[in-house]
């Protein structure tokens, strides 16, 4: 009954305010507390108070539509017509962005890969020649040259754009999906991001929320590039 209540306030918010909304319910967990201690034994400079948190109509779960946005950047064009389209939910457009490589990966020293197709086509433009190359930490692997500069496409870019575009053609032409930017799908819409600290986090809502997650990264919103509609809920 408590649980169909919510849903009912849900719904009233939705109407009223003509956007998605959800409800977080917290119950303090009364047998666990996080102590920040200071330097000396048993003093205490913080206390946190853990809760158990439970969501209802969670916007990450509804379904939704990545819509185009008008823009005359081609490369932007490129990858989001790749993603328009009805889903499950964000966190299945996220999945597709996932299963579409940015292009820089088709040729990159750092994980050792030089797509095999694009090798052999760039083979019949340009001399490739294999070359030791300065890997991490001081040690060499393997590698390739193309027409006399390292194989990486994230350089040719800028300094060999005639190296990129050919690496673009042979993609397009050989119906190989590719991205050119590192996107990734929220409530609010598709965007490219960026590398960014975990500083701009309140370290009492990473200790609330994320003490046990494992890999954090912090995320910085660039530039969006598409809408995200989510449905009402029913």
């Amino acid at each position: 009954m408590i649980d169909e209540d919510i849903y009912s306030v849900i719904r009233a918010l939705e109407r009223q305010y003509r956007t998605p909304a959800q409800i977080a319910v917290e119950r303090v967990k009364e047998a666990d507390y996080i102590v920040k201690t200071g330097l000396s034994i048993g003093t205490e400079e913080r206390l946190f108070t853990p809760h158990q948190r439970v969501v209802y109509g969670a916007l990450a779960d509804r379904r939704c539509e990545v819509a185009y946005l008008p823009t005359d950047n081609l490369e932007i064009e490129h990858d989001v017509v790749q993603l328009v389209g009805i889903y499950d939910s964000i966190k299945e457009v996220n999945k597709k962005i996932t299963a579409i490589d940015n292009i820089e990966l088709f040729c990159a020293l750092a994980i050792g890969e030089f797509h095999e197709g694009l090798r052999r086509h760039l083979a019949g433009k340009y001399e490739i020649k294999e070359k030791p190359a300065y890997y991490a930490h001081g040690s060499y692997a393997d590698w390739y040259t193309v027409d006399g500069v390292e194989a990486e496409l994230s350089n040719w870019k800028e300094n060999r754009p005639d190296l990129f575009q050919a690496s673009v053609q042979y993609l397009k032409d050989n119906n190989i999906p590719f991205r050119y930017n590192s996107l990734i799908a929220t409530i609010s819409g598709l965007y490219i991001w960026k590398e960014g600290g975990l500083d701009a986090f309140e370290d009492e809502a990473l200790e609330e929320f994320f003490e046990k997650e494992d890999g954090l990264e912090g995320v910085k919103l660039v530039e969006k590039i598409a809408q995200v509609k989510l449905e009402f809920l029913e």
